[in-house]
C-alpha cells in the first residue's frame, strides 16, 4: 500500500465495489450504510458514558 499505483488500485476497486449496490439497489443503499454507521456511533458513545460513569457495563 506504499505505492502510489497500489493506492490508485485500491481505491479504485474499493469504488466500484461501493458503487455496484447502489447500481442494483437503488440510492436507498448508501443511506442504509450512514444510517447503520450512525445507529453504531451512538450506541458505542452510550456504552462507553454507562462504562466511564459506573464502571461496567450490564449484559443484555
Amino acid at each position: 500500500m506504499e505505492s502510489r499505483v497500489v493506492q490508485g488500485i485500491a481505491a479504485t476497486a474499493c469504488g466500484v465495489a461501493l458503487a455496484l449496490p447502489i447500481r442494483y439497489f437503488g440510492i436507498w443503499w448508501p443511506v442504509l450504510i450512514i444510517v447503520a454507521g450512525l445507529s453504531f456511533a451512538l450506541g458505542w458513545n452510550m456504552a462507553r458514558r454507562k462504562l466511564l460513569r459506573d464502571g461496567y457495563i450490564p449484559g443484555i
